[in-house]
């Protein structure tokens, strides 16, 4: 089914009810992580080029500058990117849908530094989840309770 870019958190939460019969945010690493690469490989948007680099998923990870407190994130993240956006306003065509566990800071996170890793397309898909599994980073969120995870929708533009 496709459906419109402003309806991705919404159509994430309805995969993980009808898949998993649980709500994104009480969701294990491992069940995460299999939502949104199942997600990802079976979800398509209307309004973004898929040959063009208009949808992807990303891995990354690290100890956010952004909060007022350190926190140390594990961050699944769609990035779609909309078509037939006016050159004038291309930084709003860029949407990012997160689902993020966080974790108190600790010398074991802190250790982790930080990292990224991309996924171009569903035929990168088993490579990047290859990745997903094998990353330090996974090993140590797979081991460690978070004190919470969100999913939430932003314009990264």
């Amino acid at each position: 089914m496709r459906v419109r870019t402003a309806d991705a958190l919404s159509a994430l939460r309805q995969h993980s009810l009808a898949r998993l019969g649980l709500e994104v945010e009480q969701l294990d690493l491992d069940q995460l992580v299999d939502l949104m690469a199942d997600w990802y490989e079976r979800q398509r948007f209307e309004d973004v080029d898929m040959a063009d680099g208009g949808d992807m998923l990303l891995l990354q990870w690290g100890t956010s500058p952004w909060s007022s407190s350190p926190t140390f994130e594990y961050d699944l993240v769609r990035q779609l990117i909309l078509r037939d956006v006016p050159d004038d306003a291309a930084n709003d065509g860029f949407w990012q849908l997160h689902v993020t566990a966080s974790f108190v800071p600790h010398p074991d996170n802190a250790a982790l530094g930080s990292g990224h890793r991309w996924c171009g397309g569903p035929q990168e898909l088993q490579a990047f989840r290859d990745f997903v599994e094998a990353a330090p980073a996974t090993a140590y969120v797979r081991a460690t309770p978070p004190s919470k995870v969100e999913a939430w929708f932003e314009c990264a533009g």
